[in-house]
Order: structure tokens, then sequence, then C-alpha cells
């Protein structure tokens, strides 16, 4: 049986001051995530933290919308007064507890943190990203095994280099009712991006134990590393990439809880696609072919990406309308190329 549809709203788009150090990065994230509008300019309902920057809070969530509340870090690990070095926030509604949570810091050693699931090592000027399940609130993103009280947490898996080279201007943010996308605009490289996904955005398409969680969704993070998303990213086989593993340090993560356990089930892309620009239905509408995703090895089937498509290409973070209605929005690698792309439903 099939999930509720989400429905994807892009946040406006956030200019990244400097790569100088992550917090920069952090400050964009937290920006966008506390934005009063979407980037359609309809109204956005928050919660809010009653304290920002202070761990141990409980949020108060928004009574309706699809809105996730942020908050963030600027404690652990900082360098000086008021430097974020996480951003974590919860969904509005969901019954296992969800968390996601990004940070980066500038100088100070990492330690403390198993950071389990995935092998990315610990290193200054990266920025990481981490899903956690059954969570409590939030205390240190460098606890031994999750940032939260209590809970299951994927480990942290690169999303991005944010030393000085690596040229990040731009920040790109969606989110739906149980799941957020982050990109990051890189301008030397002609505007390829990395980024992440977390949440619940894949459906088991079953209500079996040994596939689905206790409310029927998969949880799951992916992040493309620090390479750059090439223009082919939906072929088999292309690295730097969202929905693609590889089990290199820096390269692109991408796994699910297993049901009912805390450990990554790691995950891959279940089919090849290589749409063109020209691709479209015969009435010139945008296709919106449902993506699957497998296990990694052995070929065992998760399920299917919740609302996020397989469409023409198309330049990233662009809105799509058809005889007046709204879509969606495009995903694609690139904000200046048409790329391989995904259609995430409005």
């Amino acid at each position: 049986m099939a999930l509720p549809a989400l429905q994807w709203r892009m946040l406006p788009p956030v200019v990244v001051t400097s790569t100088a150090q992550p917090s920069f990065i952090l400050d964009a994230i937290y920006t966008a995530g506390t934005s009063a509008v979407y980037a359609d300019g309809s109204a956005r309902v928050l919660g809010n933290y009653a304290i920002p920057g202070n761990a141990g809070q409980v949020p108060t969530l928004p009574a309706s919308g699809f809105a996730w509340t942020w908050n963030y870090d600027a404690t652990t690990k900082s360098t000086f007064a008021g430097e974020k070095t996480a951003c974590y926030a919860v969904p509005a509604s969901g019954a296992l507890n969800q968390q996601v949570i990004f940070m980066g810091i500038n100088s100070a050693a990492v330690v403390g943190a198993t950071w389990k699931q995935f092998i990315d090592t610990r290193a200054v000027q990266y920025l990481y990203g981490g899903l956690a399940k059954n969570s409590g609130v939030y205390t240190a993103f460098d606890n031994a095994l999750t940032p939260f009280t209590v809970g299951d947490f994927t480990g942290f898996a690169m999303c991005a280099n944010t030393a000085p080279v690596a040229g990040i201007t731009l920040l790109y943010m969606w989110e739906s009712a149980e799941a957020v996308i982050v990109q990051f605009r890189n301008s030397a490289t002609n505007g390829q991006t990395v980024g992440a996904i977390a949440g619940a955005f894949i459906d088991p398409l079953s209500v079996n134990l040994a596939n689905a969680e206790t409310d029927g969704r998969l949880y799951g993070i992916s992040a493309t590393g620090v390479v750059i998303m090439p223009g082919t990213w939906l072929g088999t086989g292309a690295s730097g990439c969202f929905l693609f593993h590889s089990n290199s340090v820096t390269d692109p993560h991408f796994g699910t809880f297993t049901p009912g356990l805390g450990t990554i089930a790691l995950a891959a892309r279940g089919q090849t696609f290589t749409p063109t620009s020209g691709f479209s239905s015969r009435n010139g509408d945008l296709p919106e072919i449902p993506y699957q995703i497998n296990a990694l090895t052995g070929g065992g089937y998760f399920g299917q990406l919740r609302q996020m498509f397989v469409t023409r290409d198309s330049l990233t973070g662009i809105a799509w309308e058809a005889l007046g209605v709204q879509k969606g929005y495009l995903l694609g690698a690139s904000t200046v190329a048409a790329t391989d792309a995904m259609l995430l439903t409005y």
C-alpha cells in the first residue's frame, strides 16, 4: 500500500557569503530553514525553539503545513562566539521522531564521535549530514553514538567540501512533510552542485515489518560526498551524485535504516535513465517516471522514491507550471546547464 503523497516545497535560495569556514554554510541552512515564506511567496507555518542555539530543548511544532523546525549548536567545538557548528531539524509530525542534522567545524578537532555506519573521515572544512530516528533532544554532534539523548543514528556522511576553493555560493533547500533536500551551487565548477537528501523519502510499498518501519516508511540519507554531481547522475555507475553509494571515503553514500533496527542497509539506484532536454509526454508535459531503489548488493528491493520522479533534463531549482498550475520543482546537477533531473511534485 502506497504511503500518503508528499508535497514538496522550495525555500527561497540563500546566498552563501563565504566558505572560509563551515559556519557560513550552516548559517545559510538555518536561514533557509527559518524562512517565513516559500520560494513561490506562499506563507510557511513555522514552529520554534524557545532559545535558538541552546541544546536540550523540545521544539514547539507548527499545527499545520510542511515546515521543519530548525535549531543550531554554537557551543560544541566552536572557536569563536556565535559560530554555528551544527544545524538540526525535526518535522512537524511523525511516528518515529526523526531528525536531520548537518555539521561542520573550522579548526577544533572532532573527538568522541564514533560516526558509525558511514566511513568518512573526521576532518575540518567539510560539511556532513546525518539522520536519526526514535531520537530524543539534541545535546552535541560529537557524542559517542548519537547527537541526541536517545535513538538510532546513521552517522555522518560528507555532503560538501567547504574550503574556500570549493566555491560554494548558493544554497537550495526543498522540504516536504517527511524529508528534506539541501543542495549547494559550486560556482568554481560551472554551477555544478553537491548536497544531501534525508528523511522518509522511500516508500517500501509494503507494511511487512521486514520491509518497512512500524509506520510503513523507510528512513535514510543520500549524500553526494565532495565530488560535484555529473550531468548524467541518473545513469548507473555515475559517481558524485544522489542515490549512489561508494565504499570510499569522501565519496557518495546512500543507505536506509534496516526496519526495526539502528543499522544501515546500503542502497543504490534500481534503474538507469538517460533522458534528454527533449524528453516529454506527447502533449509536451513533463514525464513523471517513478524511481526504484534497491539494496546495494544482492538485488533486494527497498522501495520507490516518494513524489520524486525522473523527468527530462533541466537546470536545478526551476519551478514547473502547466496551464498555470504549479506542478513542482526540478532537481538537477547544475544551475547553468541542463542535466539529468527529477521532478519534486508540488
